[in-house]
């Protein structure tokens, strides 16, 4: 089985993640807060790396420690960072709404929010350019408990919805 990881450099969870699924041939694909810029060019290049090393899965994975998260929560100094600033503005959205009860649970809805959509985003257009069925997942490393974590699933993560 041959797996895609799309990583933020800054986690350095490469060698963890080979730990884990060292059954699998893995690949990886980095950017910085998995701020990968869904635009067709890009799509297109991760399209082609999954039809030349036939993989079928495709995971975003983000450590619960990542520092462009916790920036994105607390200071804000890298929100100049292209591709991150409607991220931010998200995550400003969750904290005046008081959505979450604890940092924690801040850390982890805001986590599963952001890569639900990259998913949303990558699973669009693979459906649509490619007959091939290719699962896309979200995971969290918590270095706490040395564990990956499934996202939150994207019903936890409404942008909108309507009581009649």
């Amino acid at each position: 089985m041959n797996k895609l990881f799309l990583v933020c450099p800054t986690d350095f969870l490469e060698s963890k993640i080979n730990e884990v699924n060292y059954n699998s041939n893995n690949y990886f694909y980095t950017s910085l807060g998995n701020s990968l810029n869904t635009d067709l060019k890009t799509l297109l290049h991760i399209k082609e790396i999954l039809n030349k090393h036939s993989i079928d899965e495709v995971h975003f994975v983000l450590s619960s420690s990542n520092k462009i998260i916790l920036d994105a929560l607390k200071g804000q100094s890298f929100s100049r960072i292209r591709n991150m600033d409607n991220y931010y503005k998200k995550i400003n959205r969750l904290k005046a709404h008081k959505i979450c009860n604890t940092p924690e649970d801040t850390k982890y809805l805001s986590i599963s929010y952001y890569l639900n959509n990259k998913i949303k985003e990558v699973q669009q257009f693979l459906n649509i350019s490619s007959s091939a069925s290719t699962n896309v997942t979200g995971l969290i490393y918590d270095s706490k408990t040395d564990n990956f974590e499934n996202i939150y699933p994207a019903l936890y993560c409404l942008e909108y919805f309507q009581l009649n």
